[in-house]
């Protein structure tokens, strides 16, 4: 008489071999990081959730720049959902046992919650598009370009053409700082007729808000703030429901799937952009970084820029041994982005200049010589 089986057993076993092969498969991993001496970067990007579009350009660039040159870090990708506490909690998970962690962050929001987690454990952050980074530590360095630059060629312009000014920005960090930041600039050249319309990050139909808009007979329309459904469909909605007034964008409109969702609604809409991106003649080396990214599968833009030269900044503070904190970067004394712009730094902050465009069919158009 066979003995019966006791499958309880048996399960048990396996699972405890499981459990045994993965401990040993995570401790090979980390011995294996650990034999090339190289760190971590935790890459936190939106790779789920609104802004997923988005993570994902971050993370093809990161991907192809890590399998065609050689740095001394491996990439750990953290997802944020598109929400600030939710990329914290990530972040926290991830960095658990990690110390000083390096990280790798976009959105302004997603910046602000982690940064204070990242200097507890005397880590460093660099933050891509990210213009309004709200938190009183100091480790980390923004690479994007700065409110002014953004917004100063639409503020002159706004003051060369225009007596009342609509502005609709996306209620979040970097839509209430850019808002903020026209409003302070136009009031300090007593510009002063300006209306303002708050858009939740979670309102994608933005008819109702339109409607409201064009009752006021507004004479140009300001839309800021993140790619969001609502940011996008302003664009849709304002030309569906007839409007012909002027529309400014901010530099998200340089966003390649933000344009392609607007479609021919974002024709005659007055922005800024790197010069890169427009039909301006582009030197040898802008050539090379248009074709590069654009093998990757991305229209060229700031992003791919931005995180190219974050890449390059991690790769020089390692490979220079020198300490992450903001005085490395501001010693860097002309430094190029892989564009060819010449890049400073200071107090946290990057320069990454801009023109006055005009978007036609698909392209971007310099207007610079119009405000002469």
């Amino acid at each position: 008489m066979k003995a019966k089986m006791n499958w309880k057993k048996v399960i048990g076993w396996v699972v405890a071999a499981l459990v045994v092969i993965g401990v040993v498969g995570i401790n090979m991993y980390n011995q294996q990081n650990n034999s090339t001496g190289k760190r971590n970067v935790y890459a936190v990007l939106p790779l789920t959730g609104g802004l997923a579009s988005v993570g994902d350009e971050y993370k093809k660039v990161i991907d192809n720049e890590i399998k065609n040159t050689e740095y001394p870090f491996h990439i750990v990708y953290v997802d944020s959902e598109s929400n600030p506490m939710k990329g914290l909690t990530a972040l926290q998970a991830a960095t658990v046992s990690a110390e000083n962690p390096i990280v790798f962050s976009f959105m302004s929001s997603v910046g602000s919650a982690i940064a204070p987690y990242v200097d507890q454990k005397k880590g460093f952050m660099f933050a891509v598009s990210s213009q309004s980074i709200n938190t009183d530590v100091t480790s980390y360095q923004q690479v994007a370009t700065s409110l002014a630059e953004q917004l100063d060629p639409l503020i002159k312009h706004i003051l060369s053409h225009y007596k009342t000014l609509d502005i609709v920005y996306i209620m979040d960090e970097y839509g209430l700082a850019q808002k903020r930041y026209v409003i302070n600039q136009l009031n300090a050249k007593r510009f002063t007729k300006i209306r303002e319309l708050a858009v939740p990050m979670n309102v994608s139909d933005t008819r109702n808000e339109v409607t409201k808009l064009l009752a006021q007979n507004p004479e140009a329309i300001f839309v800021m703030g993140n790619p969001t459904l609502g940011y996008i469909n302003m664009f849709k909605n304002l030309k569906e429901q007839g409007f012909h007034g002027d529309v400014l964008a901010d530099a998200t409109l340089s966003n390649p799937s933000v344009r392609a969702n607007i479609g021919t609604h974002a024709n005659g809409v007055v922005s800024v952009a790197i010069k890169i991106e427009t039909e301006a003649k582009q030197s040898p080396k802008e050539e090379v970084l248009k074709n590069k990214v654009e093998s990757y599968g991305i229209e060229i833009n700031p992003k791919p820029i931005q995180a190219i030269d974050t890449l390059s900044l991690i790769k020089y503070t390692l490979d220079n041994n020198l300490p992450f904190e903001r005085k490395t970067y501001e010693n860097l004394k002309n430094w190029k982005s892989c564009s060819g712009d010449t890049i400073t730094f200071k107090n946290g902050l990057s320069t990454y200049p801009t023109i006055l465009v005009i978007y036609k069919d698909g392209k971007y158009y310099p207007v610079e010589s119009e405000e002469k």
